[in-house]
């Protein structure tokens, strides 16, 4: 890194490259040079211009831009397909996201999945718990934070999944919670091939 010079695996040859290196963290590097938990000759050679994003919690006036940002991105051909109204705006502003960005792209996501009209409500924002831990037994998580983003058909499946598993299985409170008629809720468990875990109500 010092001298940019290197030889590749099993060569003889040394080679020069120009090149920067770019490295993100969430960690406290100077505090943990200092307790020898991180390299400090490491630390050095790739400190050398530093920039500090603080967290969303600490930049809530960033929240309405970036999330109208991550909704175009999730739209067909980088155009958002759904969008907040000022209160579900003013309610993301609330929350701390220990998550930052990733939570609130799985807030969103799941949101513009529960939305019937393309406008995002408060109604349709959940808050309570992050998302990228959330599991339903026989089901996959929500969301791999590392991975490509999911579905809106695969975050709808994967929340009816949730909510039936919640209320054991009685379709017409599900049906009830998402808004539609029983009959909708029907043809969407059939389509995601949820059949197993839902009964009808009695």
């Amino acid at each position: 890194m010092e001298t940019g010079q290197f030889r590749r695996v099993g060569g003889r040859e040394l080679l020069t490259a120009n090149a920067r290196i770019i490295c993100a963290t969430g960690k406290n590097l100077r505090q943990m040079v200092a307790n020898n938990a991180f390299r400090a000759d490491l630390y050095y050679r790739i400190a050398g211009i530093l920039c500090e994003i603080p967290p969303l919690r600490d930049r809530r006036e960033d929240i309405p831009e970036l999330a109208d940002a991550l909704l175009q991105r999730m739209g067909p051909e980088n155009t958002a397909a759904h969008h907040l109204t000022d209160e579900a705006r003013q309610l993301l502003m609330t929350h701390d996201y220990p998550g930052n960005v990733r939570e609130l792209r799985n807030i969103l996501l799941r949101a513009a999945a529960l939305s019937t009209n393309g406008i995002i409500t408060p109604a349709e924002i959940h808050l309570d718990t992050p998302l990228e831990t959330r599991h339903v037994e026989g089901t996959h998580p929500i969301a791999n934070p590392d991975g490509p983003e999911p579905s809106i058909k695969g975050l709808e499946s994967q929340y009816i999944a949730e909510l039936l598993a919640e209320h054991q299985g009685k379709r017409a409170r599900v049906a009830q919670i998402l808004g539609i008629s029983e009959r909708t809720l029907y043809r969407k468990l059939k389509q995601y091939g949820l059949q197993s875990i839902g009964r009808s109500s009695a």
